[in-house]
């Protein structure tokens, strides 16, 4: 018989310890249709990121308070993520001091044992599964395309000071490419979505130890968090967490 999960999660966000505002956005929401996880790292100058990521997340929730989800679920959380960029353009067409403004959006809707997922921008979604720390995203950069392409290897790339330009944000691609895909959960799951603030601080064997020696989402936040941190804080820093477990029935 195919475990009940019951999931548990838990959104941080914070400006970090070098810059003077955070343009990030990081929910949890639970609602009829499970679970919807946010992670959006906006850009475009002090005033412009904060709104471009706002303006994306306000959308994605819209879609999600309305019980706008399909049959397929992929396709419905696709549609999350192009309605997010139809808002930010928007807005930067009626009020063009905001022209230029753009974001990451990497979002999760958990239903039962499902996992379906979006992404745009160099935001992550990661899944640890028996101590093994999976990234299910590809990071949408140039540097990213070269590693693909057998130009660069993920080392080199990691230590390039061009790893940050992006190909692809809500806002500012034109011919919008979406990373989308889905996931069968299993019970001690734990999923992990973040903006570059964390993972740029924190490597990979860091992050699975962290998340996974938490013994509650909120734990492995605030540790993620705090370990960011105390590793510089160089960007805004957001975090995530989820955990599945199997779900104890009465009687």
């Amino acid at each position: 018989m195919e475990d009940r999960l019951e999931v548990a999660g838990i959104a941080l966000t914070h400006q970090g310890k070098v810059r003077e505002n955070n343009e990030d956005v990081a929910l949890v929401r639970k609602g009829v249709c499970g679970m919807l996880c946010v992670v959006a790292d906006g850009m475009g100058g002090h005033v412009g990121g904060e709104r471009a990521s706002r303006l994306a997340c306000e959308a994605v929730e819209r879609a999600w308070e309305a019980g706008d989800l399909s049959v397929e679920l992929v396709a419905a959380v696709e549609r999350m993520v192009l309605d997010a960029d139809r808002a930010i353009c928007e807005s930067a067409r009626l009020e063009p001091q905001y022209y230029g403004m753009g974001t990451t959006l990497t979002l999760g809707v958990i239903q039962g044992a499902g996992l379906y997922f979006a992404h745009v921008g160099d935001s992550r979604l990661y899944l640890l599964r028996r101590g093994v720390l999976t990234q299910l995203t590809e990071d949408h950069t140039q540097i990213q395309q070269l590693v693909n392409l057998g130009h660069l290897t993920a080392e080199e790339a990691r230590h390039s000071p061009y790893r940050h330009q992006l190909n692809q944000a809500l806002g500012l691609s034109m011919d919008l490419e979406i990373c989308s895909g889905e996931k069968r959960l299993h019970s001690g799951d734990r999923l992990l979505f973040c903006s570059d603030g964390l993972y740029e601080m924190v490597g990979g064997e860091e992050l699975a130890r962290l998340l996974g020696d938490a013994a509650s989402p909120g734990e492995a936040g605030e540790r993620l968090v705090g370990a960011a941190n105390y590793e510089g804080g160089r960007d805004n820093i957001s975090v995530v967490a989820v955990f599945a477990e199997r779900e104890e029935l009465n009687g």
